[in-house]
């Protein structure tokens, strides 16, 4: 699929937003109404100048974590006595003693739910936001992809001929010997790849690989090696946000 495919998707979009404003005037919401909400909503404007997304590739389930479900029946909720949060009301499992104090500073969102089982196209659908054709573990990275969210925001941010835009580390996510879509440019094109830093970014041996510059494969480059320095103060603050996870 081409951009200008996207673009299309984009129109078709607009249209079923005008079907919902005809929907929402029969439950009693007029289009000026609902124009005044967006307005207002525009006016709370957040802003950041780097994004840190910290994807588990297989991790803990929610009710051993942040949503244990304790009033639930005993084949539903986790097995892990709960405690209180920083946040009134809201209480995580007993094995995040030090997550719990931050709780007043995250946003869980619990609306997300999907049926797929297995690694590959799981991680393809929440790091694109694209839910995979097929459910198997041999679903392998395309030119055809869809493109990451780091590589969005290269496609829409100001370039920068020092720091890369897009930033992976420590490795590429696969299963067996597939690499996982989503993880690169895909549609919008290998000029909107991520910088992949292998290995730990703290350690001595991959400071050391810093000195050289990095050539993407359309020719730029990011001269002086700032592309992995920048990466490695990336992963300091990733291992220091991971060490408040018990």
């Amino acid at each position: 699929m081409k951009l200008d495919q996207l673009h299309q998707q984009d129109r078709s979009h607009n249209r079923r937003d005008l079907l919902k404003v005809g929907v929402l005037g029969m439950a009693g919401l007029a289009l000026p109404e609902l124009l005044r909400s967006e307005a207002a909503a525009a006016t709370l404007s957040a802003h950041a100048d780097n994004v840190i997304l910290i994807q588990h590739y297989g991790a803990p389930s929610n009710i051993d974590t942040w949503d244990p479900k304790p009033n639930a029946p005993a084949g539903i909720r986790g097995e892990f006595q709960t405690i209180a949060t920083s946040l009134p009301g809201y209480r995580v499992t007993e094995i995040m003693p030090r997550l719990s104090r931050w709780c007043h500073k995250l946003a869980q969102i619990r609306s997300m739910s999907h049926r797929i089982a297995n690694h590959n196209p799981a991680t393809y659908l929440s790091i694109s936001g694209y839910t995979p054709a097929r459910d198997v573990v041999q679903v392998g990275a395309t030119s055809e992809d869809w493109p990451a969210y780091g590589s969005v925001l290269a496609r829409f941010r100001a370039e920068s001929q020092t720091v890369p835009p897009f930033v992976q580390i420590p490795h590429v996510a696969f299963d067996q010997v597939y690499k996982c879509p989503g993880q690169w440019g895909g549609i919008l094109g290998k000029r909107y790849d991520p910088l992949i830093a292998v290995g730990d970014p703290n350690s001595p041996d991959t400071e050391q690989k810093n000195s050289a510059s990095f050539e993407r494969e359309d020719g730029a480059s990011w001269g002086s090696g700032h592309g992995l320095e920048d990466a490695a103060r990336t992963g300091g603050a990733a291992r220091r946000a991971g060490q408040c996870a018990e």
